[in-house]
């Protein structure tokens, strides 16, 4: 008589596995591991990209998921068993990789090494991309990269991948990812020659979520994604020594990519980064010739637009200028002679920023173009003037409520006061007199239903003549120092000694400063 046949893993995985070596080679004196018949779905992402609200829609109850001002929600490691498809399956929750803090950056690798340590387990993987009228942004480029060498190199071999890009928002930017994913992502990694950074990644399958609250709530989302969500490809994973993050690597990869790329009425100019919605927001109150959409790693916009229009009985000139920061440094010195240039015709003008809503609250871009910008009319004027802030393309409820605790309330008091003392060097004192919350919603832009709302509060604000005649100093270098100095100086978890990265950044920011005030070249 014969013995039955063993049963087969669902994972297509082998039922043993041998233990590597530090060179990525089966260890033959180890003895093979005995492998867990359960394979385990893990879905990596930075904070903020919802991972946990679609590990949630999967079945995962006791996922805690929802929003937190400037930093991810997610913080330890958390697994749960469930059905899907009709295969048992462990679902895993990390948290999401890089935050402005470098020690919880560290922190969050080691969650991760943490959840890839189990060396019996087999791992399906798929990393979650918040998607965005830009395409995929450095610390999303730099956490698949890094991910992927991790495996290979303590594998011995790669592996495939699965991509979910969330929260889709929009024809254009739907258009945009559909054609990123027409070749599983491959002719945008052939494209990418990074010092440092290998982008030899196999992506096997890529899912596209729309945003929808709605679907949300009636686990809807959870439907699409589970009849999407493939475990065939699940691999065994040995980490010896862990994975390394931290947030120099964005630093690097970021250097690496700008190497390789190559009359008296008022004028509302309207300040923001790139896919903010800026255009978007000036065409809401009747402009018809400033142009909006999404394009692959850069802003829509690229020159100053002026037109005229007639706003409650008074004729205001709208200008458009272009988003301030870009993957690309000589494209973002671009825009800032772009925006001094639109500052220096002697207008009275009406300031607004506008922010792109996160379910994080302002990122490092966002201050460092609001401190800057202040900071060169307060040199311009005298004088400080004050601003109206628009927070656009909120997603729901939560995050809504956010920002109304966070920024409306007080008017960004609170947290410019803050940042005010934490980052020396950086000013934010800056005025704002209105903040503005704007929810998403498609159907309402499109028969500009805002309009009459920013209509009002433009007629509102007061115009200051402002003449700009120094260029407005922006860019990476500046951006890097302001980003060292507030992960130097964060908490919990800044050391009560100072490394030696705090010390280069104390004495890259006086090299920085005595440039400035010397005009000396260094």
């Amino acid at each position: 008589r014969k013995d039955p046949p063993a049963p087969q893993n669902p994972m297509n995985s082998t039922a043993r596995s041998s233990r590597l070596n530090d060179g990525g080679q089966a260890d033959r004196n180890t003895p093979p591991v005995d492998m867990d018949p359960i394979p385990t779905l893990l879905l990596l992402g930075n904070a903020g990209a919802g991972k946990s609200t679609l590990l949630t829609q999967l079945g995962g109850e006791n996922f805690g998921s929802g929003v937190k001002f400037r930093q991810g929600f997610t913080k330890n490691v958390t697994p749960c068993e469930v059905e899907l498809n009709g295969q048992r399956v462990r679902l895993m929750d990390v948290p999401g990789l890089f935050e402005p803090n470098n020690g919880e950056t560290e922190f969050n690798a080691g969650q991760l090494t943490k959840a890839l340590g189990q060396e019996n387990y087999s791992y399906r993987i798929y990393f979650v991309l918040k998607a965005s009228n830009r395409g995929p942004d450095d610390k999303e480029m730099v956490m698949m990269a890094k991910i992927n060498e991790c495996v290979k190199k303590y594998n011995g071999s790669a592996m495939s991948f699965g991509v979910i890009v969330n929260q889709m928002r929009g024809k254009e930017v739907e258009v945009m990812y559909e054609e990123l994913a027409r070749d599983n992502f491959k002719g945008m990694f052939a494209g990418l020659v990074i010092p440092g950074f290998t982008f030899d990644i196999n992506i096997d399958s890529v899912i596209t979520l729309h945003f929808d609250e709605e679907g949300l709530k009636e686990n809807k989302v959870g439907s699409v994604l589970a009849e999407q969500i493939s475990m065939v490809e699940a691999t065994a994973i040995t980490l010896k020594n862990g994975i390394s993050f931290c947030n120099d690597d964005v630093n690097q990869y970021a250097a690496g990519r700008r190497g390789s790329a190559s009359e008296s009425h008022s004028k509302p100019p309207v300040h923001g980064n790139s896919g903010a919605g800026k255009s978007t927001l000036l065409t809401q109150l009747g402009a018809t010739t400033f142009p909006s959409g999404a394009q692959f790693r850069k802003g829509y916009t690229k020159d100053v637009h002026e037109e005229e229009i007639m706003l409650g009985g008074e004729k205001v000139l709208l200008v458009d200028v272009p988003g301030l920061y870009e993957p690309n440094e000589n494209e973002t010195q671009f825009n800032a002679r772009k925006l001094t240039q639109a500052l220096s015709k002697g207008y009275d003008y009406k300031l607004y920023f506008v922010l792109k809503a996160s379910n994080r609250g302002p990122n490092d871009y966002d201050l460092l173009m609001m401190s800057k910008i202040n900071e060169c009319i307060k040199q311009a004027n005298g004088s400080r003037v004050s601003f109206r802030l628009i927070v656009n393309q909120i997603m729901d409820q939560g995050v809504y409520d956010m920002y109304k605790e966070g920024l409306q309330n007080d008017n960004c008091r609170s947290l410019f006061a803050t940042m005010h003392a934490k980052i020396p060097g950086f000013s934010f004192d800056i005025q704002i007199d209105n903040v503005m919350l704007l929810m998403f919603d498609e159907k309402e832009v499109g028969r500009r239903g805002f309009a009459d709302r920013i209509a009002e509060d433009v007629l509102k604000h007061k115009k200051y003549a402002i003449m700009i005649e120094t260029a407005l100093q922006i860019g990476e270098l500046i951006l890097q120092l302001f980003q060292a100095a507030m992960h130097a100086t964060s908490t919990p978890f800044a050391s009560a000694a100072a490394t030696a990265a705090d010390v280069v950044t104390v004495m890259a920011w006086k090299l920085y400063q005595a440039h400035r005030d010397s005009q000396c070249s260094i």
